[in-house]
């Protein structure tokens, strides 16, 4: 039998059976038809091998080879390749005029910027100016992901000049505006920094040293428990290596890390060249992750602490420099196979960054260049919505996008979720929703249901599948969310469909219609039918009468998007939390640091004693809420006001083990992990009874004084000074607090500052705190 596939830029044509060993082709959409056509004889001889060997007459003399390349040549370029006549519209001008582009050439090198003008219209210069000085603006929409994947493609594909290195570097400002962690919490991750990530891995995981070094990495370094979280996850050797957008969010922060890991700490280390292109694309990242692993820690658990610090530089999400670091590494990867020497390979020159975004023909298939500016409008949806469903909501990577992707990339000021899997049905779907959907913090406003055809196809009882979406209404409108369902698209003529599954599918689309207005949103489907026909139209179709082309999940995103734009972003009635949160903790983090960095440990108090009713400490309210306030103001106190305290920076500098906290480009964030703010943490508490313990000025003996009153007297805890455990609480944030304080004061007497809080007995001597009030102060910052 021959299996024809079209795999990314290849078309692989796979023979098996008969008497002699599988065996095929691959033509590649850069082939030229000469190339094609020699690439069907070989097929042609194959088939013929195949077809003697299973006692069959091989009738394939009549194929025109020739007249069948062509064929196929115009069938892979109109998939969205580009062709060897077509130029790419320039961006910058050219050195000499050309009247001809290259055949076959993949990119323009940014650097061309001494050549004439272009053949083609270009807008003036200052309109162009004008737009590249819009910093803070949302990235075009002709950045995507699927640009970023063809970039990657393209580098590992014989780029001797390392021009898809060079047009993502060119293009860092535009990526980090399109990856960017605006209004991010925790792990989490926007869905184009986790669909980039998908990206980098699964075009490094093609490649034997990477996957090597992994299993490596999860096996010999336990100071990186992230990596086993990879090496469990993708299970056997036999398994596929080939990472899902749907990945949980720890599995996606540990391949972050990964990638960035092996690039600065395994690949750098063995190819020199790609050390120093390397230091072009991330120079400061490689600085710092060779300066710990030459440190000599002379510590308890040093390797440990050697890893916590190195994590500061390989953890966050996805970004411009770690983009080039990958195409970087894929050509050399590419080309090492087709030199005899490495050092043969050209070095790759990071040009002068002058952000020019490239031509719409090179940035993506036509596809996305196409339907999105125009749809752009239509598509645009609201606030944080999360997705789910089966294929139709998955999409594909090799053909369509999702009319999610649509969704995505019309609305950047919406967060969207996307939890699609093919063939689920919705069984399986309400298995996922309390993780995927109910358990996402912040939670989503709405909540988009699309799925319910695989239930009939499988012969489901109408009734479960009912039920099941029923519940998921529930459980979704409970949480305070608004619902938005699809009715099933046609679906007549497909594998499975019959007039039986027909009338079961126009019963449950009636059911459903008749729960729109009901605090439910119904998005009708029926449009996209062929007249009075079962069948999609075929506009629609992608040929196997089930799932949508690209029109049809364009039009299935202008339907949602028209219905979605009605849907209020209101939530359910608050609670008596969320009512007190709104009234008492506005701008909490910023008013948390502002205290610290102001000297103000009686407001630090203040508000950790400003509770709700029922809750005794302020981290469970806001753990409950799903906020991280505290952490955030932590952070910025570290960030802001440490990162320029000279006696903080000489201190972590003379310390081996915290050197690289001084380094300015050390930053934590909401991505940074529980290790990274840990480490930090312990950081900020060693320096506090550093000072406490210093003899050099009496001023200090009377900070260490502080301590112990903040300790015993409004902490109500047994200790004589700041307990070195890596929390980064309000206990910390408090001592940092008193520190600033006590700079300001210097000749005030000891405990000075506690005279603003109430109900506070300076201790004398070893005098302790009455018991009750020692219990009440332990609980309001317990932890």
């Amino acid at each position: 039998m021959a299996r024809v596939t079209l795999r990314g830029n290849e078309l692989v044509i796979q023979f098996s059976g008969g008497a002699t060993k599988p065996t095929g082709v691959t033509i590649n959409r850069d082939d030229s038809v000469a190339a094609i056509t020699s690439q069907i004889e070989k097929a042609k001889t194959a088939a013929k091998g195949f077809a003697m060997g299973l006692g069959k007459s091989a009738e394939l003399t009549a194929i025109n080879s020739k007249a069948e390349a062509n064929r196929i040549y115009g069938g892979l370029h109109a998939v969205g390749a580009k062709t060897e006549e077509k130029a790419e519209a320039p961006k910058a001008p050219k050195k000499e005029p050309e009247t001809k582009p290259a055949p076959q050439k993949k990119e323009k090198p940014v650097t061309e910027a001494k050549k004439p003008k272009a053949e083609e219209p270009k807008p003036p210069k200052k309109e162009e100016e004008k737009k590249l000085e819009k910093k803070h603006e949302k990235p075009q929409p002709r950045i995507s992901v699927l640009w970023i994947k063809d970039k990657l493609s393209g580098a590992g594909k014989s780029d001797r000049k390392g021009s898809a290195a060079t047009t993502l570097h060119m293009n860092s400002a535009y990526l980090d505006l399109f990856l960017s962690a605006e209004g991010q919490r925790g792990i989490e991750r926007t869905p184009q920094q986790r669909d980039a990530t998908v990206a980098v891995f699964n075009a490094l995981a093609q490649g034997g040293k990477f996957r090597y070094n992994l299993v490596q990495a999860a096996s010999e370094n336990p100071a990186f428990p992230e990596f086993a979280v990879l090496e469990k996850f993708f299970g056997d050797p036999g398994k596929a290596w080939k990472l899902s957008p749907e990945a949980d969010p720890e599995v996606i922060l540990a391949v972050d890390m990964f990638i960035r890991y092996y690039f600065l700490s395994v690949a750098a280390g063995t190819d020199n060249g790609y050390r120093e292109e390397l230091n072009q694309a991330m120079g400061w990242r490689l600085e710092n992750v060779e300066g710990i692993k030459a440190l000599k820690i002379k510590y308890d658990s040093p390797e440990e602490h050697r890893a916590a610090i190195m994590k500061l530089y390989l953890t966050g999400p996805m970004d411009s420099e770690t983009l080039t670091a990958a195409a970087l590494y894929l050509r050399r990867e590419d080309l090492e196979e087709k030199v005899k020497n490495p050092s043969q390979i050209e070095a790759w020159k990071a040009p002068e960054i002058t952000p020019v975004l490239p031509s719409e023909t090179e940035v993506a298939p036509p596809e996305a260049v196409t339907e999105a500016p125009a749809e752009e409008g239509l598509l645009a949806v609201r606030g944080r919505v999360g997705i789910i469903g089966d294929s139709v909501t998955a999409g594909s990577a090799t053909k369509n996008r999702s009319y999610v992707d649509l969704l995505i990339t019309g609305s950047p000021d919406a967060t969207i979720g996307k939890y699609g899997v093919s063939g689920n049905t919705t069984s399986q779907m309400r298995k996922r929703f309390d993780k995927e959907i109910l358990g996402q913090k912040p939670p989503y406003d709405v909540v988009v249901i699309q799925g319910g055809v695989n239930d009939i196809a499988s012969g489901i009882p109408l009734t479960t599948t009912k039920a099941n979406l029923s519940a998921m209404f529930k459980a979704a409108q409970d949480k305070g969310m608004q619902v938005v369902v699809f009715t099933i698209a046609p679906w007549g003529g497909s594998d499975n469909w019959n007039s039986s599954a027909q009338q079961k599918t126009d019963e449950f689309n009636k059911w459903l219609l008749a729960q729109d207005g009901k605090g439910i949103t119904v998005v009708d489907l029926s449009s996209m039918r062929d007249g009075d026909s079962p069948k999609m139209k075929t506009d629609y179709d992608s040929g196997d009468h089930l799932h949508p082309n690209k029109d049809g999940q364009l039009e299935i995103a202008r339907l949602a998007a028209e219905r979605l734009s009605g849907v209020p972003l209101r939530k359910a009635p608050q609670t008596e939390l969320e009512k007190f949160a709104d009234a008492n903790w506005k701008d909490l983090p910023t008013r948390i640091y502002g205290a610290a960095r102001g000297g103000k440990p009686e407001e630090v108090m203040a508000i950790a004693r400003t509770l709700p009713k029922d809750y005794a400490t302020l981290p469970l309210a806001l753990n409950e809420l799903g906020r991280t306030d505290i952490t955030d103001a932590f952070d910025m106190m570290f960030n802001d006001y440490l990162h320029q305290d000279k006696a903080f920076l000489d201190f972590a500098s003379g310390r081996k083990n915290y050197a690289a906290l001084a380094n300015p480009a050390v930053r934590l964030s909401p991505s940074s992990n529980a290790a990274e703010r840990r480490f930090a943490a312990e950081a900020v508490q060693d320096f506090i009874r550093y000072i406490a313990e210093r003899t050099d000025d009496p001023a200090y003996a009377k900070f260490k004084e502080d301590i112990r009153v903040l300790s015993k007297a409004v902490l109500g805890l047994k200790g004589d000074e700041l307990v070195k455990d890596g929390i980064p609480d309000l206990r910390t944030i408090a001592a940092v607090a008193v520190y600033t304080w006590r700079k300001a004061h210097m000749e005030a007497a000891a405990g000075e500052w506690t005279k603003k809080i109430p109900n506070v007995t300076i201790p004398q001597g070893a005098q302790q705190p009455a018991p009750e009030q020692k219990k009440k102060e332990r609980t309001v910052l317990e932890l």
